[in-house]
């Protein structure tokens, strides 16, 4: 053998070996950085959309308390007269409640309950079926009850048009008459129920992207989709299992690789408030197509 060709046979795989140990390493800087990239998308969303669903909330308690006080449901529930009540009083109380609506259009329902649970007054967007105007005996009332003066919240299946919906609530308590000040104490007088659909929130989830193919969702405390991702694969119910495991990483933000629906995922969870979890999905073909 010739001596050049010893010499490239030496310096050959001195000048590959190098080459191919970098290239490796900038395939696996790539890939990390696609993947941190990815998830860099998910928090950002997860941080938007809980920041729009928190001022949504504090927005809606803000109106149930301006209108709990206000002196038209004051004046009708002062009325001991029924017939007065309902024939003088209540078509300005309904006026207030439409005003409110138009102003806020996502509020589905606007309703005025007694002490008892009995539903005295109730304005509707659209024509959602009322099941009972007898209250008092439903959990969520009775916990009302409980949370009273504070404002109630709550996340429900809505009964009338089974939609996921909020309620807000607040309790109206005055004093009967302009009595002493300093002793006479505020008697309860019923509660003041606003119901806002949640379509902002659907339209967030539709806007996010997460990288190609990755997408977010949400579920109720039992796993039920909420609002899926288009794909009627991902229209599956999320195991017990897997959310126990996700919800010991909630903290920490870890990302957790399983199946969902038979489709290999990663998943990344965020509880958004009880009974409301929002999700990011991204398939595993996403990270190896970035490879």
């Amino acid at each position: 053998m010739r001596l050049q060709s010893k010499v490239l046979l030496l310096i050959t795989p001195a000048i590959v070996l190098p080459l191919l140990v970098i290239g490796w390493f900038a395939y696996i800087k790539l890939t990390q950085t696609h993947n941190e990239e990815i998830f860099r998308q998910v928090d950002t969303a997860f941080d938007q959309i809980a920041l729009h669903l928190n001022a949504h909330i504090e927005k809606t308690k803000a109106n149930a308390v301006l209108l709990a006080n206000s002196n038209l449901v004051h004046t009708y529930l002062l009325r001991k007269d029924k017939a007065d009540r309902y024939e003088l009083i209540r078509p300005a109380l309904l006026k207030l409640f439409i005003s409110y609506q138009r102003a806020y259009p996502e509020y589905s329902e606007i309703r005025l309950l007694l002490p008892d649970g009995h539903e005295d007054v109730r304005l509707t967007r659209g024509d959602i079926p009322n099941g009972s105007k007898e209250e008092g005996n439903f959990s969520y009332f009775q916990k009302m009850v409980a949370t009273s003066p504070a404002v109630y919240t709550r996340f429900f299946y809505h009964p009338g048009n089974h939609t996921f919906s909020l309620l807000v609530a607040k309790s109206v308590a005055f004093q009967d008459s302009a009595g002493d000040a300093v002793t006479a104490r505020p008697s309860l007088k019923g509660y003041l129920a606003l119901t806002s659909s949640l379509d902002f929130l659907r339209e967030q989830i539709d806007r996010a992207r997460i990288g190609k193919i990755g997408y977010l969702m949400t579920t109720d405390a039992k796993g039920n989709l909420i609002h899926p991702h288009d794909s009627s694969e991902n229209r599956c119910r999320i195991e017990a299992s897997l959310r126990a495991r996700l919800g010991e990483r909630i903290k920490s933000l870890e990302t957790l690789p399983t199946r969902m629906c038979g489709v290999p995922v990663y998943v990344r969870v965020r509880p958004l408030a009880e009974g409301l979890w929002l999700w990011a999905v991204v398939p595993e073909q996403e990270i190896k197509e970035a490879s």
